[in-house]
């Protein structure tokens, strides 16, 4: 994490900071990107919005029935998110003496903290037209970030 604008103010200080990146490794924050979508940041936006906040099963059932067809590329990546999760949680309790398994994990606990969409790059094209002429248009694409943490 980039601590560099909150290291400068003179409200904290080191023990903070530390105690601050222990608080964030004890909730369990998992993240999925998906990079180079040759969509739109404006079609996903739509969608992402609606998204935040949401528990993981809300935003399955929100994203089954949207009629766009962004909605199954931020499926894909929710369930990422997902399977980051639980592989983090497993590796965290490899050291307490009971294992949990994947089935063993509530996850309706599962909450999207926050997603982030970043304009990629833009790929210029040329569509011929009539007398012989070349119009531009360009294909955008997209990147997408979830960040998942548990409610408790």
């Amino acid at each position: 994490m980039n601590f560099s604008i909150i290291k400068n103010s003179p409200l904290f200080d080191d023990n903070c900071l530390k105690e601050t990146a222990q608080i964030l490794y004890q909730r369990i924050i998992s993240r999925s990107r998906a990079k180079y979508i040759k969509l739109s940041s404006s079609k996903l936006c739509r969608i992402l919005s609606s998204l935040r906040g949401l528990t993981f099963m809300g935003a399955r059932l929100v994203l089954a029935f949207l009629p766009y067809n962004s909605s199954r590329i931020i499926f894909k990546l929710l369930k990422s998110a997902r399977a980051n999760y639980l592989c983090r949680v497993v590796r965290v309790d490899e050291e307490s003496p009971q294992k949990k398994n994947f089935q063993q994990i509530d996850l309706n606990i599962l909450t999207i903290l926050n997603t982030f969409l970043n304009e990629g790059p833009v790929m210029r094209r040329i569509r011929p037209v009539a007398r012989g002429k070349g119009m531009s248009f360009s294909r955008k694409a997209a990147h997408i970030t979830f960040l998942l943490n548990n409610i408790y």
